[in-house]
C-alpha cells in the first residue's frame, strides 16, 4: 500500500463569508431551480431520441471510413476511439433515461487503472498544447465496483472544468491510489457545509489543476443545481458528477484555495467482501450525558452491545475500515453540529440497510425509509421496544448525503492518531498529492 493522501496547507475554519458572490456567480431562487429541472426531465426523452439519431449517424460514418483502405495507424486509431465514444455516449443516454424510474443496476467489480489509463488517453486529446497532463496510476490491483461510462463521464467533465479554469495553461495532474482513511474526511472546504466521507479502505482518484482554486464565496455553492461561474455553463456538472459517484458508493470531495489550483477527489469503496453484520450491536448518540447513561444501561439490559458516542462526529470517527454494521442506530435527531438525519445519510452511504431509531423532543418530522421516531420523554421500557422492532426491519432505501458542518480542510490519510471524541483532525504537513 503507499503513503497517505498528504493534507493540503491548513485553513482557517472559522473564516466567513465576505458578503454576497460576485456577480458573475449565479443560481436560480429554489422555486424557479425545481421548475427548471422538472421541464429538464420532461424533455427528456425527446432529447434522448434526437441525440441517439446523431450517435447512430456518427457511429456509421465511423464504421464506413474504417473499411476504406490504406488508412494510416494514426486515422484508425481515431476512427475507433469515435465509435468507442459513441457507444460511451449510448450507455449514458439509457443511464439517464433509466434515472428514476428504477434503481441503478449494480456494477460487477472491476480493475480500476486500466479504465483511467483508457480515460487519461481522451483527457490529453481535450486539452491544449498550453496544459501539461501528467498522470500517476498507483492502484495497480485495485478493484472497484463502478461502470467504466460513468467513471470516465466524471473525468472528462473535472478534466473539462480543469481545462476552462487555465485560459492561459498550466498543469493538470490524474492519481490513483489506495488509501485507508481513518477520520471522516470533508467534501468541501471551509466555510462550506457538506456530508464526509467516512472512515474506510478507498481508491482515491484525483485530478489536481494550477488554476485560481476556490473562494470561500465560491466553496458553499459548488454543488448547487445551476449555480456556475462559467459564462453559458448550464451549473449541472458537479452535481452530475457527484451522483455518478455515488451511485457506486463512493464519494466526490473539492479541496483547494484561491491561488493554488482547486483538487477534485473520486472515493471509491474498495471491492472486498464488508464485514458481516453484528446483529447485537447497537450505536447510541446522544448529547445529554444523563440520557445517554440511562439508554445505554437500559438497552445494556436488554442484551445489547451499546457504543455511544456524544455526537454524530464522534460516532463517524469510530468507524474503521474493518468495522461491522450495526444492528440499529439510536440517535437524537438534534445534536450539535452535525445532526442526527444527517450522521444517519452518512452512515447509509457505507451501510444502505442500516435501522435507526430517532428521538427529539420536537414534534415528530419527515423519516427515511428504515427509521422510526421516538418522541421525549419516552420509557426506557419503550426505548428498548422500539429498538427490538427496528433491527428485525432493516431499510431499504439509502438516504442521500448529509450536510455537516466543515472542519478544517485536510485530505485523507492514514491516520496514526484517533481523535477525541468529538473533535476533527487537524490537517498535518507533508507530502503532496499531485
Amino acid at each position: 500500500m503507499s503513503g497517505p493522501v498528504e493534507p493540503p496547507q491548513e485553513q482557517r475554519a472559522g473564516e466567513q463569508r465576505g458578503g454576497e458572490p460576485p456577480g458573475e456567480l449565479r443560481i436560480a431562487a429554489p422555486a424557479d431551480a425545481g421548475e427548471r429541472l422538472r421541464a429538464i426531465g420532461a424533455a427528456t426523452a425527446g432529447v434522448a431520441h434526437d441525440v441517439n439519431n446523431l450517435l447512430s449517424g456518427i457511429d456509421a460514418a465511423a464504421a464506413l471510413a474504417l473499411d476504406r483502405p490504406g488508412l494510416d495507424p494514426e486515422t484508425l486509431d481515431d476512427l475507433k476511439e469515435i465509435r468507442r465514444a459513441v457507444t460511451r455516449g449510448a450507455t449514458l443516454i439509457r443511464t439517464l433515461l433509466a434515472t428514476g424510474t428504477r434503481p441503478p443496476r449494480a456494477a460487477r467489480p472491476r480493475p480500476l487503472d486500466p479504465e483511467l489509463a483508457a480515460a487519461a488517453a481522451v483527457i490529453r486529446r481535450l486539452l491544449p498544447p498550453s496544459v501539461r497532463f501528467t498522470q500517476r496510476l498507483e492502484a495497480a490491483g485495485c478493484r472497484v465496483a463502478i461502470e467504466p461510462d460513468a467513471l470516465h463521464h466524471a473525468l472528462l467533465n473535472l478534466a473539462l472544468n480543469a481545462r476552462d479554469a487555465m485560459p492561459g495553461g498550466g498543469t493538470l495532474v490524474l492519481r490513483s491510489a489506495e488509501r485507508v482513511l481513518r477520520t471522516p474526511f470533508p467534501t468541501l472546504p471551509p466555510p462550506a457545509t457538506c456530508e464526509f466521507v467516512p472512515a474506510g479502505r478507498y481508491v482515491v482518484v484525483s485530478l489536481r489543476d494550477s488554476g485560481p482554486g476556490i473562494s470561500p464565496e465560491i466553496a458553499p455553492r459548488l454543488f448547487e443545481s445551476f449555480f456556475t461561474t462559467k459564462p453559458g455553463g448550464s451549473g449541472l456538472g458537479l452535481g452530475q458528477v457527484r451522483e455518478r459517484v455515488r451511485a457506486a458508493g463512493g464519494f466526490l470531495a473539492l479541496g483547494g484555495r484561491p491561488g493554488l489550483g482547486m483538487v477534485a477527489r473520486l472515493f471509491l469503496p474498495l471491492a472486498d467482501a464488508a464485514p458481516a453484520p453484528d446483529p447485537a450491536s447497537a450505536w447510541l448518540v446522544e448529547d445529554e450525558p444523563v440520557l445517554r447513561r440511562m439508554m445505554q444501561r437500559a438497552l445494556q439490559a436488554a442484551g445489547w452491545r451499546v457504543r455511544s458516542a456524544e455526537s454524530a462526529e464522534a460516532a463517524l470517527g469510530a468507524v474503521g475500515p474493518a468495522t461491522a454494521r450495526p444492528a440499529v442506530l439510536i440517535c437524537d435527531l438534534t445534536l450539535p453540529g452535525m445532526d442526527g438525519l444527517a450522521l444517519l445519510r452518512a452512515l447509509r452511504r457505507r451501510w444502505p440497510e442500516l435501522p435507526a431509531v430517532l428521538v427529539s423532543g420536537y414534534d415528530e418530522t419527515a423519516l427515511p425509509s428504515g427509521a422510526a421516531f421516538l418522541r421525549k420523554p419516552f420509557a426506557l421500557a419503550e426505548l428498548s421496544a422500539r429498538v427490538a422492532q427496528m433491527a428485525r426491519t432493516p431499510s431499504r432505501m439509502a438516504v442521500a448525503g448529509g450536510e455537516p458542518a466543515v472542519p478544517e480542510e485536510a485530505a485523507p490519510e492514514e491516520a496514526t492518531r484517533q481523535p477525541a471524541p468529538g473533535s476533527h483532525p487537524s490537517p498535518e504537513p507533508g507530502p503532496g498529492d499531485s
